[in-house]
């Protein structure tokens, strides 16, 4: 992750393609290979593979994190930032749009209602809804900033539980927060906010964080909370019970909450990885926006190859490991010619948008502040 104001952190670009991972994986096995909705694996940490949407709800809270980092002791220009993150979504978001416009032959006029209000997600072709959930993010990030400066981090807190308690007034009254809770910022801004919360915790108590133990405890008692999902029915609610509904309200705080401390834990130990996996996995992350956004069509491409082979692929071990093996060589590809062709050219042409710091360092310095330029 490399920002404009050149502050890079290598193992930010690993969870991000741990996200897009994720969700490569969900669409492999769910949507284009039809691996029954039932299927629960029995080694219990593939449920987050099994249910790989909630790579979305990582690469979320890792926005918040960033924007923490990078700002938490500065000043931001506002139309500078916002300027700086069209160049970053943009460009790219606005290629796959409009292609799938033209191939679906959509009225144009959903365009400018999806895009233009930033609200219609149903109606962006694609995995560009996200997209348009990260950017509501972007215009609130510098007030949030200003107000939790202001009112200290309960702020972040109080905010968080007014969500919650959104998503339960709308459960209470409908019957039903799902879609709400995972399509819209209603249910995302939790997974933000506890990014920021979470890059704070590190700042203050880096101790706690230091030892790959802890790492390890938390990404095995999130895997498990997350099978139990699965065999509650997961994403498909496949057992239909009337409380599972319910789930919605409170899994994005979940989610936001494990990957936040996850992601803290991660960035406090010490490099894990050799020197060469660590860059190889980190160019793999620089590429992860384009990884999520053109992973539909390397799929569809993938797809069209491995059904030459008659091979029974609504087998889950099969569907994953033989599609990501096709898909995923086909995607980096892909990715690779889009980010440095399409994405980096416009990133060139960001400029600096944090002014002076505010307030001197805390006595609690992470190794992630003390990475933050002069």
């Amino acid at each position: 992750m490399k920002s404009s104001d050149s502050l890079y952190l290598s193992k930010l670009d690993h969870l991000r393609f741990l996200a897009a991972l994720l969700v490569l994986a969900w669409h492999i096995m769910r949507h284009q290979l039809q691996v029954p909705t039932t299927f629960i694996p029995s080694f219990w940490p593939m449920s987050l593979f099994a249910e790989g949407h909630t790579g979305v709800a990582l690469f979320m809270v890792l926005s918040g994190y960033i924007f923490m980092t990078l700002c938490h002791d500065r000043e931001i220009d506002y139309f500078a930032f916002i300027r700086n993150r069209m160049l970053r979504i943009a460009p790219l978001f606005i290629l796959w749009t409009l292609l799938y416009f033209y191939i679906g032959n959509i009225d144009p006029a959903k365009l400018i209602v999806a895009v233009g209000a930033l609200l219609d997600h149903k109606t962006v072709p694609g995995v560009g809804w996200t997209v348009i959930v990260e950017f509501q993010f972007y215009l609130l990030f510098p007030f949030l900033l200003i107000f939790s400066r202001k009112m200290g981090l309960r702020y972040l807190v109080g905010l968080i539980l007014l969500a919650v308690a959104i998503r339960w007034c709308i459960w209470f009254t409908l019957g039903t927060v799902q879609d709400l809770a995972y399509s819209t910022i209603f249910g995302r801004i939790d997974q933000f906010l506890l990014g920021m919360l979470a890059c704070a915790a590190l700042r203050k108590f880096p101790t706690y964080f230091k030892s790959p133990l802890v790492l390890l405890a938390l990404v095995a008692l999130w895997s498990f909370l997350y099978h139990r999902f699965d065999v509650l029915g997961g994403y498909f609610d496949n057992h239909g019970f009337p409380s599972q509904a319910s789930v919605w309200v409170y899994l994005p705080t979940l989610e936001g909450l494990f990957y936040g401390l996850i992601t803290a834990a991660y960035l406090g130990t010490v490099q894990l990885l050799p020197r060469v996996l660590d860059k190889a996995i980190a160019w793999l992350g620089m590429l992860s926006y384009s990884l999520y956004l053109n992973h539909p069509w390397a799929i569809e491409v993938a797809m069209k190859i491995l059904k030459r082979f008659n091979v029974d692929m609504t087998d889950f071990w099969t569907a994953l490991i033989l599609g990501m093996a096709t898909v995923l060589p086909i995607l980096i590809v892909m990715s690779a010619g889009t980010y440095y062709l399409i994405e980096k050219p416009f990133l060139s042409l960001r400029t600096r948008y944090l002014k002076p710091v505010v307030a001197q360092p805390t006595e609690h310095t992470s190794p992630v502040s003390q990475q933050l330029p002069a």
